[in-house]
Order: structure tokens, then sequence, then C-alpha cells
């Protein structure tokens, strides 16, 4: 099991450099500041290169469905909602 947490931690670390990567560049190209997109670097859509490697990564699969399956995502919280 710790072979498959190494390749899952392995997989994401490269998913999120590759992501950071990404929103850097269309920062760059949207000539907006480099600070407040590597803070809000969630914010921007983009799509996850772990998807390629869903085998190896059961979070990976997950992403990949949001990327690819929006209508179909699953809920964030399981817990209702207060009002």
């Amino acid at each position: 099991m710790s072979e498959l947490a190494k390749l899952c931690r392995g997989t994401m670390k490269k998913d999120l450099n590759e992501r950071r990567a990404e929103v850097l560049t269309e920062a760059a190209k949207a000539r907006l500041s480099v600070r407040n997109a590597r803070r809000n670097i969630a914010s921007f859509e983009t799509i996850p290169i772990s998807s390629i490697a869903t085998s190896t990564c059961p979070h990976a699969i997950f992403r990949a469905m949001d990327a690819f399956y929006p209508p179909f995502s699953l809920p964030r919280y399981n817990s209702p909602s207060r009002r």
C-alpha cells in the first residue's frame, strides 16, 4: 500500500507543479499580477494533467471526472447546509 501512496503523492505533486506553471503562463499572457495569480491558483481553470495517469492514483480519477463531466461532479461536502 505504501508504494501506491508514493505513486499517488508523486502524481499529485507533479500535477500541482504543472498546474502552477499553466496558471502563471495564463496570468502573464493576460498581464495580470503574478503574485495574485499564485494566491488564487484555485480559481483558474486548467485541465488536470493527472487525468492521464488515472490508473496510478485514485484521486486523479475523481479529478478527471470533474474535468470531463462537470454536471456529474461529486459534492464537496456531505453535511447539510445551515440556514
